[in-house]
């Protein structure tokens, strides 16, 4: 009995969240769609964007719907990676944008919709998918995280690379100093020596 009230409030938590939130990425599975209604006023404007990933990620059609007549399409795309739209709406009500997957495969679409206020469609939502989202908010937790220690690995190695580069730059550095400062003193003591040798060589010969 708790496990099924939390369960719905969670459901009812995630529809809130969804519904004031302009962009999202959802995954869908073969054969199935998603859709998101909007509230949208007469000759008011109902754009948004998308882009679809996945093993056949060209499987994916877009569909916006009017208000009054649920099967009359006002705008469709079909077979595209990426993608943007622009509607004018000539009746007040909830425009439904539907994304369908004809693929054998599961497809990520991220996309956004602005214009009207936004209302998830939760017809046909069970427990069951509630909890598979649970499980895939999870995971992606889980996976964030992971991408933030490994962030903070690379910081921290970029870190010790700038220091070894700059410890060996400076190495380097004084290294070039002591080969001059000894090149010049051997130059030095070649150019001494050889004097003195010419200077024998002179008293000799007189």
């Amino acid at each position: 009995m708790f496990n099924t009230k939390f369960t719905c409030l969670f459901a009812l938590f995630a529809v809130l969240l969804i519904s004031q939130t302009s962009g999202l990425t959802v995954k869908i599975k073969p054969y199935t769609d998603f859709c998101v209604l909007n509230d949208v006023k007469a000759d008011g404007k109902l754009t948004g964007s998308f882009v679809t990933s996945g093993y056949d990620d060209a499987a994916v059609r877009l569909r916006i719907y009017e208000p009054t007549e649920k099967t009359h399409v006002v705008h469709e795309k079909n077979n595209m990676k990426e993608g943007n739209w622009e509607v004018i709406a000539d009746k007040e009500g909830e425009y439904k944008t539907c994304f369908k997957n004809y693929g054998k495969h599961a497809a990520f679409v991220s996309f956004e919709v602005q214009g009207g206020e936004e209302v998830v469609d939760t017809t046909g939502i069970t427990v069951e998918d509630v909890q598979e989202a649970i499980k895939e908010l999870y995971s992606t937790n889980k996976r964030m995280n992971k991408i933030k220690t490994n962030l903070g690995f690379q910081t921290t190695r970029s870190k010790i690379h700038n220091g070894n580069l700059d410890y060996l730059q400076g190495q380097i550095h004084w290294s070039a100093i002591v080969k001059i400062a000894v090149l010049a003193v051997i130059g030095f003591a070649q150019i001494y020596i050889l004097t003195g040798y010419f200077k024998k060589q002179k008293k000799l010969l007189v």
